[in-house]
């Protein structure tokens, strides 16, 4: 039997589950061999009140890959990229992509864009362009509503805006799949609520999208993003996967974020069970080892609802 092979490109942190660590567990429980590429290597993430590590370094990088492509020859099903730091950082991660792609030019390519959230930047200014230049190269990308506006210049304040701007993401950059991970409208705010919305395009000639609403469970936890990610470049990164491009990208997205929302739900359960009020960041951890039955067989909590734009 032939394994399914994944290049995973982000940060990673020694204790938590963000970047990598949230991204490689799930992935080998679904049948994937993961090979895992730093750009930060931290001790915890940055929520935490004090954290050790350093950067790796773009040429590092780099010899990193030089390395991995050398041991492995036959290439990779699938590329998952996501944070780097600076803009050296996000082009070596476009450089080594190009690489990947050459080697195998049928690799699926899942790039998350981490630029910032809620309406805070938190990379510089100059890294911006390095993603839009990227963007053509990749299959799917999964911004959240943030990033989502940034590339597209397109505000998010509804689902026919966001669908409006997944459709000029796919006309601007002209890859097949995008997944908007998650925005907020007045209305959904007032029922606690976000929205997901995947859509499907191909020669601007046919565009699908798909909503779907997920109700918000208080808590700060991290690495939500890192999993949802890892889970649809899981199901969309197969080899084997169906050819039903847009409809199978919604039930992907579907089961993704079935499991998300299954994985945030047990660890809010836990906290509360155990008396937890989430004041130390490793409370919020999310429960990953604990959820491997829900990583492996999602829930059927959400079903994608069809959108068409007015």
């Amino acid at each position: 039997m032939t394994t399914k092979r994944l290049l995973c490109i982000q940060s990673s942190v020694c204790h938590g589950y963000v970047g990598s660590r949230s991204a490689t567990f799930p992935l080998q429980l679904l049948g994937w061999d993961v090979d895992v590429i730093p750009t930060v290597e931290l001790s915890t993430h940055a929520g935490y009140p004090v954290v050790y590590g350093r950067k790796v370094e773009p040429d590092q990088i780099a010899d990193l890959y030089t390395g991995i492509a050398k041991a492995n020859p036959s290439g990779f099903d699938c590329l998952l990229t996501g944070y780097a730091r600076g803009k050296l950082g996000v082009q070596v991660i476009f450089d080594t992509a190009k690489q990947v792609k050459q080697s195998k030019p049928d690799t699926f390519w899942v790039l998350d864009p981490v630029m910032g959230d809620n309406g805070k930047l938190y990379v510089e200014q100059d890294v911006i362009p390095i993603y839009k230049e990227m963007l053509p190269y990749a299959d799917l990308i999964t911004p959240n509503a943030f990033e989502a506006e940034i590339l597209a210049d397109v505000k998010i304040t509804s689902l026919d805006s966001a669908a409006q701007c997944a459709k000029t993401l796919h006309r601007l950059y002209k890859m097949k799949f995008v997944v908007i991970t998650s925005f907020t409208t007045s209305d959904s705010e007032k029922e606690g609520s976000l929205y997901t919305l995947c859509s499907y395009s191909e020669n601007d000639q046919h565009f699908e999208a798909y909503s779907f609403k997920v109700p918000i469970i208080k808590g700060l936890f991290r690495g939500t993003g890192d999993l949802l990610t890892a889970l649809l470049a899981s199901y969309m990164g197969d080899p084997k996967r169906e050819n039903h491009e847009g409809l199978f990208l919604a039930t992907s997205t579907a089961k993704a974020l079935s499991s998300v929302h299954a994985v945030i739900r047990y660890t809010a359960e836990r906290m509360k069970a155990l008396g937890l009020k989430g004041v130390h960041p490793s409370e919020t951890e999310l429960c990953l080892i604990q959820c491997q039955n829900e990583l492996k067989n999602p829930p059927h909590t959400f079903k994608p609802i069809p959108y068409h734009l007015e």
